[in-house]
């Protein structure tokens, strides 16, 4: 046998031989042919289970346990849940009524610095004698110097 095909001619040949060998080479001669389809078989039925393993691991990736996108998940798949939290209906961040925590601005700083433009960014005209159109207050609070490692606890240094 080669590929699942009977060679039947050669069959014949070898049947007819032991055959004029006598019953002893006829019993030999099955053995051979029938050890012959179990070894094709054999190999087929190997080849065919390790298809069905890498097919199965092919139909058994969804969006959950591959790259594939939700869409290719098919019909059978359920969505991912959710979520459990029932909605209070306030607004997110700060609540009417909450005294708040904010840091207030002091009245007397100890350094205050003015930014100012000169000169206008896109045709370069002088803005000296241009009014303020906008003013913004802003404070910064440094941390004092930790002592003996001449650092301030400020993740900018």
């Amino acid at each position: 046998m080669h590929h699942g095909r009977v060679d039947t001619e050669s069959i014949g040949d070898r049947t007819l031989e032991a055959y004029q060998r006598g019953p002893d080479a006829v019993i030999a001669l099955v053995g051979e042919l029938v050890a012959e389809v179990v070894a094709e078989f054999t190999g087929r039925v190997i080849a065919l289970e390790a298809e069905i393993v890498a097919l199965r691991a092919l139909l058994a990736t969804n969006s959950r346990n591959s790259s594939k996108p939700p869409s290719s998940d098919g019909p059978g798949i359920k969505p991912h849940p959710k979520s459990q939290r029932t909605p209070s209906g306030r607004k997110p961040g700060g609540q009417p009524g909450h005294p708040g925590s904010t840091l207030r601005l002091v009245d007397d700083p100890d350094e205050v610095k003015v930014y100012a433009p000169e000169r206008c960014q896109d045709c370069g005209q002088s803005l000296t004698a241009m009014p303020a159109v906008h003013r913004e207050r802003r404070q910064v609070a440094d941390l004092p110097v930790l002592k003996g490692t001449g650092r301030g606890t400020s993740s900018r240094d």
